[in-house]
């Protein structure tokens, strides 16, 4: 598969399965609530996303979720520059500036940020 594809894959799906296999405990990764700064319209429903993404300072002093301008599971440079996943739902047809989408940081998995 593709390098994003593959790395996200085994941060959602594999890495839980092989700690519990191991004994250790999985907690659920921590979604952080943030405004995005980006827009996305016209997008299309009907499967999870989790896009590269960046926290970055917010219009209102606090932090926010930008996306990674790019896309594509075959560019590993958006995952140097990412600190997190913002994880879009199946359900969701856009997303525009302002509004909270779900941020999970890399610290979440053990990674960490820059």
């Amino acid at each position: 598969g593709n390098p994003v594809a593959v790395f996200v894959c085994f941060l959602m799906y594999v890495f839980p399965v092989l700690r519990v296999l191991g004994g250790a405990p999985w907690p659920e990764p921590r979604r952080l609530l943030l405004p995005a700064v980006f827009d996305f319209p016209k997008r299309k429903t009907g499967r999870r996303e989790f896009w590269r993404g960046m926290m970055v300072p917010g219009e209102s002093g606090g932090l926010a979720a930008d996306k990674y301008a790019r896309d594509g599971s075959g560019l590993i440079s958006g995952l140097r520059a990412a600190d997190g996943l913002i994880d879009i739902g199946e359900d969701v047809p856009e997303v525009r500036r302002g509004d909270l989408v779900p941020f999970i940081p890399f610290t979440e998995f053990g990674i960490l940020g820059r």
